[in-house]
């Protein structure tokens, strides 16, 4: 503050003629408009530099954006054909499920046990026994057969059915990570 209040008097007095420039003043005020020439000129090349700097982060900015929206692109086209790759095996699963559990309703249908049964007294006679005897064991091992028969296909279906049910939770949770990852590249397209 002081040494410009200096300046400012001494600049007034020399230009109404009241103050003389020795030669001391007169190389010393050349010398600092020299050096403030040289400081303005380095301010202007190192502001150029720094701007330099600045439009380069900007546009390194700009391209990562496009980057983006291409990454967003691309992801979003993997996230669509894993759903579609997902919905397709879950259309298979469910025509396995939907085979096997046909199998086991037809299979329970139309059961043809031993006809024996129909004809069996209600209060059989002793000479009569035998013959319920050996009714009940074809009976026995025609329902032991059914059973085991019954159970495979119970089994298959109910086996079916939990991997078509597993899958369909799966695409349907890559339906919406698919979803929100097109929602979102739209988004940055809109905008």
């Amino acid at each position: 503050g002081r040494v410009l209040v200096a300046l400012r008097k001494l600049a007034t007095g020399v230009v109404n003629g009241t103050e003389q420039l020795s030669d001391a003043a007169s190389v010393a005020l050349s010398n600092i408009r020299e050096e403030m020439l040289r400081i303005r000129n380095a301010t202007v090349v190192n502001h150029a530099e720094d701007q330099d700097e600045v439009d380069r982060a900007r546009d390194g900015v700009a391209r990562c954006d496009d980057w983006t929206v291409i990454d967003n692109a691309s992801l979003s086209a993997i996230r669509g054909e894993q759903h579609g790759t997902c919905r397709s095996s879950e259309a298979e699963l469910q025509q396995t499920k939907t085979a096997a559990c046909d199998k086991y309703i037809v299979g329970m249908q139309g059961l043809n046990p031993p006809n024996c049964v129909t004809s069996l007294p209600a209060d059989p006679k002793p000479a009569d026994v035998s013959a319920v005897l050996t009714c009940v064991q074809k009976k026995a091992v025609w329902w032991r057969d059914f059973n085991a028969t019954a159970m495979e296909l119970a089994e298959s279906c109910d086996q079916a059915s939990v991997a078509h049910a597993d899958k369909k939770h799966a695409c349907d949770s890559a339906q919406t990570t698919y979803e929100a990852t097109f929602c979102g590249y739209r988004s940055q397209l809109m905008s």
